[in-house]
């Protein structure tokens, strides 16, 4: 409830590593017709066995167009956040089509860069949702990122 008042889109992951694993570092790729245009800073911090990661997108009332990123990282140490914003277009926001999705399955965590989340939008009619597939595998993620505009990604990477 918390989240839904206070953002427009907003994407929780709960995991648990290995203990092996010490790391975790999390950015947002801003990708054009399937063009990656800005990978965006990084947030990383030390993890623990179990914890949560909290993604949100907030519009500002001040400039249209305008989205205000937010990413945490909570487990039983702490919590460590970071927040950036950035213009998505110059075209009016009341026309455009938001298709906002995330990973749904369970996922095994290795040194791999792991896509949790997207939102694309388009200023065409006939945008469709990220099938399962979008989220782990690259060659189709690309293809279907193509057909928008402009689309985000918040993607991790835990390290040892």
């Amino acid at each position: 409830m918390i989240l839904s008042t206070t953002s427009n889109q907003s994407f929780v992951f709960d995991f648990t590593i290995d203990s092996e694993y010490k790391q975790v570092s999390l950015w947002i790729e801003k990708y054009e017709y399937g063009e990656l245009v800005d990978e965006g800073r990084n947030i990383t911090t030390e993890v623990m066995e179990q914890g949560s990661i909290i993604f949100t997108t907030s519009q500002l009332e001040t400039m249209e167009n305008q989205t205000v990123f937010t990413i945490g990282v909570n487990d039983n140490e702490g919590t460590a956040s970071g927040r950036s914003s950035d213009l998505v277009s110059d075209k009016d926001s009341d026309d455009r089509f938001v298709v906002a999705g995330s990973i749904s399955e369970e996922i095994n965590i290795t040194n791999e860069e792991i896509v949790l989340a997207s939102i694309a939008y388009s200023w065409e009619e006939g945008v469709s949702s990220f099938s399962p597939d979008f989220y782990t595998n690259s060659e189709h993620r690309i293809k279907k990122l193509e057909e928008y505009e402009v689309a985000y990604l918040l993607v991790s990477k835990f390290s040892k």
